[in-house]
């Protein structure tokens, strides 16, 4: 069971190029985010509780 799902795909790829990472957010071996894409991560999950 699951509370929420974050979709880390869609927050570090590229709109131009949907199979790459966003230049911004590689760490250089186009594989691994770098400092700034855990960043972009990191603010992209709410920690807020969840309501049930």
């Amino acid at each position: 069971m699951f509370d929420a799902v974050v979709d880390f795909d869609a927050v570090l790829r590229d709109p131009a190029r949907p199979g790459r990472l966003r230049a911004g957010f590689d760490s250089g071996d186009h594989l691994h985010p770098g400092d700034a894409g855990y960043r972009a991560m990191a603010e992209a999950v709410s920690i807020a509780p969840l309501v049930h």
